[in-house]
């Protein structure tokens, strides 16, 4: 489990960006909800990437603990993440603040994730994934891409209780 984190804390919430059309960002952001909320929760790496890619530059990077990833490196973690929960029973994500500047944009998410797995001890046991998000936008051709996704914070819970991710077993 060494890399629960990254691989959990990737379905959990990149998944739950936004992303879209021309317009405002905040509009842009809002217009793919559903579609991406919908394959989170059906743990569907398929339909996130269809729902996702079209709205990540070529050059997208994906910032968690320090360490970059590309958007294959990023749905690669998704996938195992997904592989290793046996349902997600909820995911949002919500805007806390968005500042255009012509065409560039950032802004600041807030996610969470609740979910089932089994754990090393065969028990099932309930995940919550949360965190914070400062994502940066560029506009070409008079749609919002998202250049990167780097987290501020992260939070995870096993069974209501916080846990370290980095402590979870494995090496």
């Amino acid at each position: 489990m060494a890399r629960m984190k990254t691989v959990t804390i990737s379905i959990a919430l990149l998944g739950m960006c936004t992303f879209a059309s021309a317009g405002s960002l905040r509009s842009a952001i809002t217009s793919s909800h559903g579609k991406i909320q919908r394959a989170m929760k059906n743990r569907d790496t398929a339909a996130f990437t269809k729902a996702f890619r079209p709205v990540t530059t070529k050059d997208f990077k994906y910032v968690e603990d320090g360490k970059t990833m590309s958007f294959d490196e990023m749905v690669k973690n998704m996938d195992m993440g997904f592989k290793s929960m046996s349902s997600v029973t909820s995911s949002d994500s919500k805007i806390v603040s968005v500042k255009e500047t012509g065409k560039t944009g950032v802004a600041m998410m807030t996610h969470k994730m609740k979910g089932m797995m089994t754990g090393p001890d065969k028990k099932p046991h309930t995940m919550e994934f949360g965190g914070s998000s400062r994502d940066s936008y560029v506009k070409v051709h008079g749609k919002w891409m998202m250049t990167k996704m780097e987290w501020t914070a992260t939070d995870m819970k096993m069974d209501g209780k916080k846990v370290d991710p980095s402590k979870m077993g494995g090496g």
